[in-house]
């Protein structure tokens, strides 16, 4: 089947194309029964707008990419399903990507999600080349980081107290008696590991 387009609904509605346009993207007052005959038109044929060429009338998309390292993660997994949740309700779609803990794929999908000219970024950066990649954003797309930081790092972020955390944890464990406590590490290089084995230190070195 040939897909409808915008001519089709304004070939039928009997209006113009900019008409169309100003309904579907109220840009500009339209007559109520000039409207009521392009609503018809689209729920006729079934027109779908392109968000493409939505978003070159209104320099938005609807669309928030999210860069984490792996969706399968129960933690990015909840992350997404809030995040979906939050964003459905105001009429957003999501691109999610994942990045494997890699600094070229993150590179990758960052150019990417640029060039698709979402309206935002939400990120787990894995690297301080960040900084350097956005600086290349002509677009300037806001950007919030989460759970992750890194040196100079500007902007939003969302996170936790990942020192103060390991503390309590190692805490919890010496006062119900143990001793010989050990903590498994992920990548040095996320500030996430570095600051949960930074807190663990400091405390081992304090009851020492």
């Amino acid at each position: 089947m040939k897909r409808s387009t915008i001519n089709d609904v304004a070939k039928i509605a009997g209006v113009s194309k900019a008409t169309v346009s100003h309904v579907l993207n109220n840009t500009r007052f339209v007559e109520e029964p000039t409207k009521n005959r392009v609503l018809q038109a689209i729920q006729e044929i079934g027109y779908r707008p392109s968000n493409v060429a939505r978003s070159l009338t209104t320099n938005q998309t609807n669309t928030i990419g999210v860069v984490i390292s792996d969706a399968s993660n129960f933690f990015f997994g909840e992350i997404l399903r809030g995040l979906e949740d939050i964003l459905r309700q105001c009429g957003y779609g999501l691109v999610v990507c994942n990045t494997d803990e890699t600094l070229e794929r993150e590179a990758e999908y960052l150019d990417y999600l640029l060039r698709q000219r979402v309206d935002g970024i939400i990120a787990a950066a894995t690297s301080e080349r960040w900084d350097v990649l956005l600086r290349m954003d002509m677009q300037h797309t806001p950007v919030v980081f989460m759970d992750r930081t890194f040196e100079g790092q500007e902007g939003p972020f969302v996170g936790v107290d990942n020192k103060a955390a390991a503390r309590l944890a190692v805490e919890h464990l010496i006062k119900d008696g143990h001793k010989n406590i050990g903590i498994l590490a992920g990548l040095q290089r996320l500030s996430t590991m570095r600051e949960r084995l930074a807190g663990t230190i400091k405390l081992s070195r304090k009851q020492a």
